[in-house]
């Protein structure tokens, strides 16, 4: 079910500048000439830095990533299995490649939005659940990546007041079906991250 929503990103960039004209005075019969010695002009501030603003209220979870990249995640063909926007403290996104009254894995997109510093609470609380915690740099504000094995794969992210996470999950692979090395799904998992972040 297709969700209606948007996402917008306001981009503001301000840039604090000044100059200083030297002044000149006119000699009798001869050119202009600066008066009390030479005036350079002081450089310019730096830009402030660039602040995206996501309008949280109206994130649709499903539209951080093309069905093309979670497919492959899952190698095969994926489709989403349902979205929640109900919840107004997150966003989430599940996908399957399969009938969704079938057993297999699936991929989740999910965004979670806190007051004050509860989104870096969270994420160091969340750091400390896993054993084979792996933090990484170059990705939002702080990110790791963790195992659960035989059931699933995930990339935290923190960035700002937002946590978010992705991750491969297993719920039934069959009867008989080996669960799969998990690790071997995380810089797949990395790759998907970096493209859902691109929109925070």
């Amino acid at each position: 079910m297709k969700l209606a929503s948007r996402l917008i990103a306001r981009i503001v960039v301000g840039t604090v500048a000044g100059t200083v004209a030297g002044l000149l005075l006119a000699g009798c019969g001869g050119a202009a000439r600066p008066v009390g010695g030479p005036r350079t002009t002081p450089p310019a501030a730096p830009p402030t830095a660039v602040t995206p603003s996501v309008d949280f209220a109206h994130l649709d979870p499903c539209a951080l990533a093309t069905l093309d990249d979670i497919s492959t995640v899952l190698g095969q063909p994926a489709h989403v299995n349902n979205g929640d926007t109900d919840d107004p403290k997150q966003r989430m996104c599940l996908y399957i490649s399969h009938p969704s009254d079938q057993p297999g894995p699936a991929v989740m997109i999910k965004v979670l939005k806190w007051p004050g510093d509860g989104a870096r609470t969270y994420f160091e609380a969340e750091a400390r659940n896993w054993t084979d915690t792996t933090r990484f740099s170059g990705l939002g504000d702080a990110a790791m990546t963790f195992t659960n094995p035989g059931r699933y794969a995930y990339v935290y992210v923190l960035k700002g007041p937002f946590d978010v996470e992705v991750g491969y999950l297993i719920d039934d692979l069959g009867e008989g079906t080996p669960a799969p090395d998990l690790g071997a799904y995380l810089p797949k998992l990395r790759v998907l991250a970096k493209t859902v972040m691109t929109h925070f």
